[in-house]
């Protein structure tokens, strides 16, 4: 893309940017102006001709998938998939203030024979 395309769409969609990128950061302001700028090097390394049908999707999707990339540079942990640990046993479940938690095999099997023995004990008491 030349510079006049660039401008051209970057007037185009520079709300459409700003609206992602606040759709993704929340309140940070600092991450919002990262993210934005992230949506205009997706939009200068875009090539409008790859557009098969429509380009104002290609577009939006361009500059979004490119901040979703940036976020998972940013902070990997935070963005880890649960495939694979639900794959493996492993539970959501939530806690007294309706708060999710992963809650792996071995630390259902201890909790449940930790209720098992508190049961017992009042079993035997009674």
């Amino acid at each position: 893309m030349n510079r006049r395309q660039f401008e051209k769409y970057l007037a185009l969609y520079q709300g459409t940017i700003t609206a992602i990128a606040r759709k993704l950061a929340g309140r940070d302001d600092d991450l919002v102006e990262d993210l934005e700028q992230e949506g205009r090097v997706a939009l200068l390394f875009l090539d409008p001709g790859m557009a098969r049908t429509n380009l104002d999707s290609m577009i939006r999707q361009a500059a979004h998938f490119r901040m979703i990339d940036f976020l998972r540079r940013l902070n990997p942990q935070q963005y880890d998939s649960l495939d694979a640990m639900l794959l493996n046993g492993c539970q959501l479940e939530r806690d007294a203030y309706g708060d999710p938690h992963l809650v792996s095999l071995v630390q259902r099997t201890f909790v449940h024979r930790e209720l098992e023995k508190i049961e017992d004990d009042e079993d035997l008491e009674a």
